[in-house]
């Protein structure tokens, strides 16, 4: 007997595409205009519901394509980063940043102590104490 598929080009399960409608059909049922009509729905339902699976799995293989890149820039750059930190060793001003690291971290503490009291005055709740 006569059969209609519907397939996706999604991912193939067993390496065969995925059937989204299959129905058997003969010549005597396309006399009825009622079950032409409901045919015409199922098909309709079936080919919206491949084109669904094909765009579900176009974002999925671009989602994972940026994932592999980010994954592979970040395995380039701590392979980098020996070869960064002896070009910078031979930096004087670099050592001369790092000793004032010391008084910009007490900056900044001051400046968040201040921002954590204007807020606790404006929400008022008690401030924490700089640490």
């Amino acid at each position: 007997m006569p059969q209609i598929i519907v397939t996706a080009d999604g991912p193939a399960v067993d390496g065969k595409p995925p059937i989204m409608f299959r129905e058997r059909v003969s010549v005597s049922d396309f006399e009825s205009q009622h079950f032409t009509a409901q045919l015409a729905e199922r098909l309709g339902w079936a080919v919206g519901d491949a084109d669904e699976l094909e765009r579900r799995s176009a974002r999925t293989t671009e989602r994972r394509r940026v994932h592999l890149a980010v994954e592979t820039e970040a395995a380039e750059d701590e392979a980098a980063e020996p070869e960064l930190a002896e070009a910078e060793a031979g930096q004087p001003e670099l050592a001369e940043a790092q000793a004032a690291e010391p008084e910009l971290a007490e900056d900044e503490a001051a400046e968040l102590a201040e921002g954590e009291a204007e807020f606790a005055g404006v929400s008022g709740g008690p401030a924490r104490p700089a640490s």
